[in-house]
């Protein structure tokens, strides 16, 4: 027996394989021809229905009070005015030190 028998042996597909592939094909034309001929309602039938009440919630601040954005107001704090900057500071020098003689 050559190598080349063994490997013409082994060159046919399995015999599962065919079938596996046959029945898969045939299994997705009916789960698409289901689709195409199934009525309207039966995937529809979820917007027959009347919607239901939705909650609703703002952050807005449906209270009394002025409508300012949303902005916290500053509790009558009053207006600090900037300081004037102080006068430029010189930079530090190294001492040098003296060795001892």
């Amino acid at each position: 027996m050559d190598v080349t028998d063994v490997l013409r042996d082994r060159m046919g597909e399995p015999s599962g394989l065919q079938y596996m592939a046959a029945v898969s094909v045939a299994a997705h034309v009916v789960l698409f021809a289901v689709f195409v001929i199934a009525p309207g309602t039966w995937l529809l039938s979820q917007t027959a229905k009347t919607p239901t009440t939705v909650m609703t919630i703002t952050l807005g601040g449906g209270g009394d009070g002025p409508q300012n954005g949303g902005l916290t107001a500053m509790g009558g704090r009053p207006v600090q005015a900037e300081t004037p900057p102080a006068a430029p500071r010189e930079a530090l020098r190294r001492r040098r030190r003296r060795l001892p003689r």
